[in-house]
């Protein structure tokens, strides 16, 4: 079965209220367990631990756009569709959700595909947004008493 979650989920979306559906990727529409697997793998390569291109460290500022677009899309009245919504924003939560695809239709064993669908999961449901008039900060709430908030990612607006 080399089908994994996030494949499976997406095909489950076809079951799912369109009511309580805030984004969609054409027909399907994305619930709020996928929306927190995005976010945590946006969130991942913000971190400042991420191993990532340099080239790429140039567009997280439009990466940590992309995060509070989502966001704020999930909770709006207003059901948006990312291929027709075409901003820079909808751009990369396509991306995202492509190379997401990609890990899940690899190689890869299906109990680390899973483990790392349920990491992303876990840090994109903790995802704190804090704006000030000067910068926008992407924090973790923490999971635990013993936690701290972890800043990830700040940039000046």
């Amino acid at each position: 079965m080399k089908k994994t979650i996030f494949l499976i989920l997406f095909c489950l979306l076809a079951f799912s209220s369109p009511a309580m559906a805030k984004i969609s990727v054409g027909d399907y529409v994305v619930n709020d367990e996928q929306v927190y697997i995005i976010k945590g793998y946006l969130y991942n390569l913000t971190s400042r631990n991420a191993v990532v291109p340099n080239n790429l460290k140039a567009y997280a500022p439009h990466i940590v756009n992309s995060v509070v677009w989502i966001d704020e899309k999930q909770v709006s009245s207003q059901v948006f569709n990312l291929k027709t919504t075409n901003n820079n924003n909808s751009i990369i939560i396509l991306n995202a959700i492509q190379n997401i695809n990609s890990l899940t239709a690899g190689n890869l064993p299906q109990s680390i595909v899973e483990a790392v669908l349920a990491s992303w999961n876990n840090l994109g449901s903790r995802v704190l947004i804090e704006t000030t008039n000067q910068t926008l900060s992407l924090k973790l709430s923490p999971f635990s008493i013993y936690s701290t908030k972890h800043l990830v990612y700040r940039y000046n607006l």
